[in-house]
């Protein structure tokens, strides 16, 4: 999708550079610069300070940045509702995702939409629970896949559970047992994912007793595979997260069960594009069949 200048002016910022930015667009870095300086006279203030260390805000660039964000947030809802006005399937989405979904269900369901509709293009933004709910709430996203329960204030797509496994070293005493008891959690060596992600399994300890012994904690899914391959711990992972690695791992349901509910989650599931709406049927249709 072609960007406005406030498009291109959000994108050098998140980008931190000039040349990021225009090879994450498509454009040359003299046409970025020259889209910057054309808004900064446009504006007559200085938006940006240009040094050896990259790119940063002013002052007057911070005031302003949550204006300009709002501006091509509300550009972008205007180009959708043109596309829907005009009936022709155009536009573009933007998806807040977690790993799990992001590596092992977006990209088929992506593909078979991008057949269908060559003329929608996608924006993936990647993070934790609570990042993902504040790119709803500030627009930057149009829809994002979230852990339910959560907060009341978005609009609540059910969408799916994935079941989580206890992973550990083949070396590990319970590679060979066919379930996890829940119960030995407490006396393993536990290695947590950072705030954000925890509340998988909060829940689930609470509801069982359990008090993890956490000698560490990490924000990636593979960092924690990493180290547990090692044998310098055991965690607790998404089942559909374990596919397509070459890590050398066993990974055993728990006893009890634990299984993470997943939404999706919009501000107003009315407003969102055409696009988006038949998007998100495509993504219910996917997950009925596997």
């Amino acid at each position: 999708m072609k960007l406005s200048k406030y498009g291109v002016f959000i994108k050098v910022v998140e980008c931190g550079s000039f040349s990021g930015a225009a090879q994450q667009i498509g454009y040359t870095q003299s046409a970025v610069s020259q889209l910057i300086s054309s808004l900064e006279a446009e504006m007559n203030i200085t938006l940006l300070t240009r040094n050896k260390y990259g790119i940063h805000l002013t002052a007057d660039g911070t005031a302003c940045y949550p204006y300009i964000q709002a501006i091509y947030n509300a550009e972008t809802a205007l180009e959708n509702k043109l596309s829907d006005i005009k009936r022709i399937l155009t536009g573009n989405i933007r998806i807040g995702a977690f790993t799990s979904i992001s590596c092992h269900f977006l990209p088929q369901v992506i593909h078979s939409f991008s057949e269908k509709y060559p003329a929608v293009s996608f924006e993936l933004l990647q993070g934790d629970y609570h990042e993902i709910e504040s790119w709803i709430l500030n627009g930057k996203v149009d829809f994002g896949f979230l852990r339910l329960p959560f907060s009341p204030k978005f609009d609540v797509i059910p969408f799916s559970q994935e079941r989580m496994v206890v992973i550990m070293a083949r070396s590990h005493p319970y590679a060979d047992a066919d379930v996890f008891p829940a119960e030995q959690l407490s006396s393993q060596r536990f290695i947590m994912l950072e705030e954000g992600c925890i509340e998988d399994f909060d829940e689930y300890f609470r509801r069982n007793g359990i008090t993890p012994n956490v000698s560490l904690r990490v924000r990636d899914d593979y960092t924690i595979m990493s180290f547990v391959e090692k044998g310098i711990g055991i965690s607790i992972l998404p089942e559909t997260v374990l596919k397509r690695t070459s890590y050398q791992l066993a990974a055993k349901p728990l006893n009890p069960p634990c299984y993470r509910k997943i939404g999706i989650a919009c501000q107003s599931r009315t407003a969102l594009s055409a696009a988006a709406q038949l998007f998100i049927r495509e993504m219910q249709g996917y997950f009925s069949k596997i």
